[in-house]
């Protein structure tokens, strides 16, 4: 096209990077919250930005997406959508929520984990990115339910959206990638000052953030 690289970006992308912090919620002893990690393996450019994680807790993280909802802006986030998600049952209308299926009681087994419990028996992984659009929030002003915006065309879900339930987001989801206003003065000086700690990609943090198929 006769453009470099960096100049199509400047001219297209009109979004700096570096403007924003990539938030995830991973409950763990072995990952403590407070501190940015680096999967190995993980970044796609040579040279370029580091691909980096905060870790926070889930109400440090929906507080931060709340917020930025509310001026208006849309948050990019990712969850695995291979759990608890009936795409092909309209009965469901692409909503994800963890009451939407009866598994302990149509086989008699308690299928139930923590998410501490599924990243630590590589179990769940963060498999698909979407963007958060709304949100529906109680009378505490915690979030209820997501209003999602999918890649699947808008012949998937209602014209192209899902509903994810509060508690399928904490469960499944864990990563919301803000702009650095939202983010606790404490927290960006991590970010900025801190010291990553580096993780193996076949590390359960590192198979959650991405060991499988991430797109």
């Amino acid at each position: 096209f006769g453009i470099a690289p960096l100049e199509f970006a400047e001219r297209y992308c009109g979004v700096d990077p570096r403007g924003y912090v990539q938030l995830i919620s991973v409950p763990s002893k072995k990952y403590p919250y407070g501190k940015v990690y680096h999967p190995t393996f993980i970044d796609t450019v040579l040279g370029g930005i580091k691909t980096r994680f905060l870790n926070v807790e889930p109400e440090v993280l929906e507080a931060a997406t709340i917020a930025s909802l509310k001026d208006g802006n849309p948050v990019c986030m990712a969850c695995d959508v291979m759990q608890e998600f009936p795409r092909h049952n309209e009965d469901f209308n692409y909503v994800l929520s963890t009451d939407t299926m009866d598994y302990n009681g149509l086989f008699g087994v308690d299928f139930d984990m923590d998410r501490a419990s599924m990243i630590e028996n590589y179990e769940t992984s963060l498999t698909h990115a979407m963007t958060f659009q709304g949100v529906e929030l109680d009378k505490d002003g915690k979030a209820k339910q997501w209003r999602i915006e999918n890649s699947w065309g808008k012949d998937s879900g209602k014209d192209g959206y899902l509903i994810m339930s509060a508690d399928w987001f904490r469960l499944y989801g864990g990563e919301a990638d803000v702009r650095r206003q939202y983010v606790p003065e404490d927290l960006l000086k991590v970010w900025d000052e801190g010291e990553d700690v580096q993780i193996d990609f076949w590390e359960n943090l590192g198979y959650s953030l991405g060991g499988r198929n991430r797109k």
